[in-house]
């Protein structure tokens, strides 16, 4: 195996797709612009075949989660190289106090920052934001899993589809095809469904080559559906507490998603848990408003 090529400063910007293990159409950031000891900063631009784009052209919430994970991940592996180690493997493991405070719309240009605040054995804390040429739009707190050893990227590659656009018309869709049976009420205010995930699955197809697992987002993205089902009205998330990651979800569990739904004068709140078989996945709890109409 060859050594990995070392990296300086006179090198960034830095294209991402040469430092995170994301592929299309799950990676979201372009380019890596700054790295320090700690800290790290990226930009992306938002596109209109993007998996993280709805039907009405704003940026998914969930999609935040996703910029400041690869923007560590990039910075990350950015010093690795530097070091001439090769870069090592992470997930998220887990995330609070995130607020969505403003929406982006096709043709945005972000800028994501991130700082480390922390690490505990495999584990790294972090602090990121997500700004909107000036305007901070989103921020929050995240927990990341880092092997205890490096490993370079898989060299696997997907195939990415010969036609984007037609394939990306909407996560929303791919999730509700995945879904085993009909939503189903528990109690007062309980909803639950099950899904299962192919193989084909449209985010196995960048998360992560060679080795496909379920994005936190999808995560997300199943409980925002359902309540939307639930509730007939239309939701927009507002923040993400107590997010926790528990184990990788490969293709074809089966995940029973429990939704406990409390509706208050100004918002909807959730918690939610994901259990395959007996294990609890995940955990989360989720903060909504009504969504307002999408401006021209």
């Amino acid at each position: 195996m060859s050594e990995p090529e070392r990296r300086t400063a006179a090198d960034l910007p830095a294209p991402a797709s040469d430092l995170v293990p994301h592929r299309p159409p799950v990676r979201l950031i372009e380019h890596l612009l700054e790295v320090n000891a700690a800290a790290g900063r990226a930009s992306t631009t938002v596109r209109a075949d993007s998996l993280h784009v709805n039907a009405d052209g704003t940026l998914d919430p969930t999609a935040h989660l996703e910029l400041m994970g690869q923007t560590f991940a990039a910075a990350k592996s950015w010093r690795d190289r530097q070091q001439g180690r090769p870069p090592r493997v992470g997930f998220l493991a887990g995330a609070t106090g995130m607020d969505c405070l403003d929406t982006a719309r096709i043709g945005d240009q972000l800028t994501i920052v991130i700082k480390q605040t922390g690490a505990f054995g495999a584990f790294a804390m972090l602090e990121g934001h997500v700004h909107r040429h000036e305007r901070r739009i989103a921020g929050g707190q995240l927990k990341l899993w880092l092997h205890p050893s490096h490993h370079a990227p898989s060299g696997t590659t997907t195939k990415t589809p010969s036609n984007p656009s037609q394939s990306l018309i909407s996560l929303q869709n791919a999730i509700q095809a995945a879904a085993d049976h009909a939503l189903k009420r528990e109690g007062d205010h309980g909803i639950v469904q099950s899904f299962c995930f192919p193989p084909e699955f449209i985010a196995f197809r960048g998360h992560f080559p060679g080795n496909p697992l379920l994005p936190a987002f999808v995560q997300i993205r199943m409980a925002q559906i359902m309540l939307a089902s639930a509730t007939q009205a239309p939701l927009q998330l507002e923040r993400i507490d107590n997010a926790k990651f528990r184990e990788p979800l490969p293709p074809g569990q089966s995940v029973r998603v429990h939704c406990d739904l409390e509706r208050t004068p100004s918002n909807h709140k959730a918690a939610v848990t994901l259990m395959v078989l007996d294990r609890r996945i995940a955990t989360f709890h989720l903060t909504f408003r009504l969504a307002e109409p999408a401006s021209v």
